[in-house]
């Protein structure tokens, strides 16, 4: 059985059942936290009865044979002793790498996480912009670009070093920004392209 709880901005997700009926419930869990948006919210995910660790990281890494995997980052606490072990969850549309980073707790119990996204493959997609973002050696998609090079893409090799992910630049083919829709209204109703339609334009556009 699963219970859900929304406080302000938070999805609080309540897993009643046992360890037999885990997977099951899992995927449908997984499923309802990321069928909203591509935008990553804010959730935690607390199962009310025992369960092994291992194991239950082996459920959460084959997520990605039974379901597309989209965007979310989450927390999942379960009994371990005492008291709770608490985990953060981290999965990326279109990769079927899952993410999980024991979460610690300082003194006064606040969390304190550590991105280590364990050299998952994170894609950019952009233009070539001179000084900024110069891009160069691409094949004809677009991909496999030879060298990055500018204030962008040097902030962002810093931020994948500390963050431990791998970084793959690439750039629109068509050359176009997709700053404006293909066809139909400026929403998420239109049909979009070029930059802004690989990154995902429903996390800047509401109807």
């Amino acid at each position: 059985m699963i219970s859900k709880r929304e406080p302000s901005d938070t999805s609080i997700f309540i897993l009643f059942g046992n360890s037999e009926t885990f997977e099951r419930e899992l995927l449908h869990i997984y499923k309802n936290m990321t069928a909203t948006s591509s935008k990553p919210r804010r959730s935690i995910l607390l199962i009310a009865f025992h369960v092994d660790e291992n194991p239950l990281e082996q459920s959460l890494k084959q997520l990605s044979k039974n379901v597309n995997l989209s965007n979310s980052h989450f927390f999942l606490a379960f009994p371990s002793g005492k008291d709770f072990n608490w985990l953060q969850i981290i999965t990326l549309q279109g990769q079927t790498q899952v993410v999980i980073n024991q979460l610690r707790f300082s003194q006064n119990k606040c969390v304190i996480e550590e991105y280590n996204l364990q050299k998952l493959n994170v894609t950019s997609i952009a233009l070539s912009w001179y000084t900024m973002n110069d891009i160069s050696g691409c094949d004809e998609s677009g991909m496999h670009c030879k060298s990055s090079q500018g204030p962008i893409p040097e902030v962002m090799s810093y931020v994948a070093r500390i963050s431990n992910f791998t970084l793959h630049n690439f750039i629109d083919p068509n050359g176009d920004w997709g700053v404006f829709p293909k066809k139909g209204p400026y929403s998420l109703s239109g049909k979009w392209g070029g930059v802004m339609g690989e990154v995902g334009y429903e996390l800047f556009l509401t109807d």
